[in-house]
């Protein structure tokens, strides 16, 4: 089954999608908000197929989760779907200027630094590093600036490269100054409100679970190992322990990656992926799992990541996506920017790639229909997960 893409021409640096409205980045900086849900529905499509667009980009949850476990597991109901899905599959549209304008809400000036090396939204409020340090604004689709226009500066370090939130902290990863978090609540700009959790090199950063796992292409990857301790109230608070290294996680070195339940290495055009679970009843938080032998390709690593449909991998001249199903798919071009949204509710099955001429937005649709808790490639989707997480990040 291949992905579906959507095509929206422009000159743009990047994107995000959240709630319903997708904001677009131009290359001057300007915001550029739409209305993601009319844009898809002005598409024009078969009725019998309508349904799985909109599973492709607006509702990955439909097919996601327990809720018609007991329906999908009738091998008949299965089967129907999987065509749809397969008649929509390899399709490409092309947004034209018309339908793009009627779905437009409007265009803001951008308030944070611009070009900004990292962006992220996070409990309604963008995140962004850049030149003067990393800023966060609001983030309300009610107003007709969605994002306010007086941010807050939360750190004057130019140096940060990487931003990722969860658990009310935001881990920053600051190059070779190492590895930080600081609460995302606070207002505050003492340095004692940032926790330096690495003096080690750290390129990007992401979460895994309650714990932070810093890439990193100066030196070996490795994990801000925390703990859940019950506080004087009974609540689970995070408590660090200390920093785990690349080298005691994978037998070989290379650049490595994490993200929830699963941490990878690529090594000679290899990926090897370690089942993370800090709750293991055996106290065996990394378990080897298993490799994936990647087809040649061309090019340097410049960064990797992971979503609920496989693995990304970006080279000096293209992406590589290996998905559920351990199929190499490769997207030639150069990329401005891409993302994907591994903590969405909706969106999690999409790739957003920023092409100099265009945004492409890719679905993948494989991983409805792949063993959540046994696939090599991809992070888990759990029913628990997923009703718990906040919606879009």
């Amino acid at each position: 089954m291949q992905f579906v893409k959507v095509i929206i021409p422009g000159k743009f640096f990047d994107s995000q999608l959240y709630s319903g409205i997708l904001y677009l980045w131009d290359t001057s900086g300007d915001i550029h908000i739409y209305n993601w849900d009319k844009l898809i529905s002005l598409i024009p499509i078969d009725d019998n197929l309508r349904i799985m667009l909109e599973g492709a980009f607006l509702r990955s949850d439909f097919f996601y989760g327990d809720r018609w476990a007991r329906l999908f597991a009738d091998e008949d109901i299965k089967n129907v779907i999987k065509k749809k899905f397969d008649e929509l599959s390899g399709a490409e549209v092309v947004v034209s200027t018309d339908l793009l304008e009627a779905s437009k809400i409007y265009t803001q000036r951008n308030p944070m630094p611009f070009p900004h090396s990292d962006l992220i939204l996070y409990k309604k409020e963008f995140f962004v590093s850049g030149e003067g340090g990393v800023f966060k604004s609001s983030c309300n689709k009610k107003n007709k600036n969605h994002m306010n226009l007086k941010p807050h500066k939360v750190w004057d370090n130019d140096t940060v490269f990487g931003l990722s939130a969860s658990y009310g902290n935001l881990a920053m990863a600051c190059g070779s100054e190492g590895l930080y978090e600081r609460s995302v609540d606070s207002y505050s700009f003492r340095d004692r409100d940032f926790f330096k959790l690495s003096s080690k090199h750290s390129s990007s950063v992401r979460w895994v679970y309650y714990d932070v796992y810093a890439s990193s292409h100066n030196e070996q990857g490795y994990l801000a190992d925390f703990g859940l301790e019950k506080n004087a109230i009974g609540k689970d608070e995070r408590k660090f322990r200390g920093v785990v290294g690349s080298e005691e996680i994978f037998e070989n070195t290379g650049y490595s990656w994490g993200l929830k339940d699963k941490l990878c290495q690529l090594y000679d055009r290899t990926i090897s992926i370690v089942s993370f679970n800090p709750w293991d009843k055996d106290g065996v938080k990394f378990r080897p799992i298993g490799q994936i032998e990647l087809m040649p390709f061309k090019g340097d690593v410049v960064f990797c990541d992971a979503a609920s449909f496989g693995y990304l991998i970006e080279c000096d001249n293209g992406l590589v996506v290996i998905n559920s199903q351990l199929e190499n798919i490769w997207l030639p071009g150069e990329p401005v920017n891409w993302r994907v949204f591994p903590r969405s509710r909706f969106y999690e099955n999409q790739l957003h790639i920023v092409y100099p001429e265009a945004l492409h937005v890719l679905s993948f649709n494989d991983d409805y229909f792949v063993n959540q808790n046994t696939k090599l490639a991809g992070i888990k989707v759990s029913p628990f997960y997923q009703t718990r997480r906040e919606v879009g990040f």
